[in-house]
């Protein structure tokens, strides 16, 4: 297995592994974007926000594009977090690289960045994408402690009680098989990351990784104004939301530090 060291920055370590010139579990777009000192130095700038170390791996598994089942199950991870010691049973030589470095950092396994449902849709691992999947890898874990899952239950649960006293109408965060697009716009429109403010979102189900790393590269979750189209209350009673909007969002802060804290130490792949 091949190692390169892209890069020394305040990421604790940046390594690809595997040969980064040929077709394989990575597309093409990020296979150059990770071999381009550039790319990866601004990678490193955006995560120097965050207090939390990261070992970051990106694997390029030859002949698998688009095959994510086959090259977790030949890699020996899946979603979620990696099991070490069945890591170190399946692939000796991968388990041998984290451990030199993990540590007291957050360990991130990327394998695939294609689209599940159309590999021609393509988010390049940029710094927000590479924070967007970890998120995913949290909200994919069956086998994620309880508590993890119940922070995110509350955060969503909570904001959907403010919509429903505001406009009556609810949006669901969980995953499906269909995406589900209702009341995105509303959802947009109250959040204030760059995929929000250009209309991007493409389902409610994104709300978590996209506040997740909001969070994780800017130091907190901050959301606009409730719109006043659509509101069925008063001006006393939108002043009373916004608040428990805003209130929100300090309590969507301080859960996801307290999720993030569980993860010290330990390795993820998504």
């Amino acid at each position: 297995m091949k190692i390169k060291d892209l890069l020394e920055a305040p990421i604790a370590s940046f390594q690809t592994i595997g040969d980064f010139e040929k077709p394989g579990s990575m597309p093409a777009a990020d296979r150059k974007l990770l071999s381009s000192p550039k790319a990866v130095k601004k990678i490193h700038d955006i995560f120097s926000k965050t207090p939390y170390d990261f070992n970051l791996f990106f694997i390029n598994y030859p002949g698998e594009k688009g095959n994510l089942k086959t090259t977790q199950s030949k890699l020996g991870i899946k979603y979620g977090e990696v099991n070490l010691s069945k890591l170190q049973q399946i692939n000796p030589e991968l388990y041998h690289e984290i451990a030199k470095v993990k540590g007291n950092s957050i360990s991130l396994i990327y394998i695939w960045n294609f689209d599940q449902k159309d590999l021609k849709n393509q988010h390049p691992l940029t710094a927000w994408i590479i924070a967007h999947r970890f998120a995913h890898a949290l909200q994919f874990d069956k086998e994620q402690d309880t508590e993890t899952r119940k922070i995110q239950d509350e955060v969503s649960n909570k904001f959907n009680e403010i919509l429903k006293k505001a406009y009556n109408k609810t949006a669901t965060f969980g995953w499906s098989d269909s995406f589900d697009n209702r009341n995105i716009d509303l959802l947009m429109s109250v959040l204030t990351m760059k995929s929000a403010r250009d209309k991007r979102l493409n389902s409610t189900f994104e709300f978590f990784p996209e506040t997740f790393a909001q969070y994780l590269l800017t130091g907190r979750v901050k959301f606009n104004p409730l719109p006043q189209e659509g509101f069925i209350g008063g001006e006393q009673q939108y002043q009373v939301l916004n608040s428990e909007i805003q209130k929100l969002s300090v309590e969507i802060n301080q859960a996801y530090e307290s999720m993030l804290k569980k993860c010290v130490g330990k390795v993820y792949t998504f």
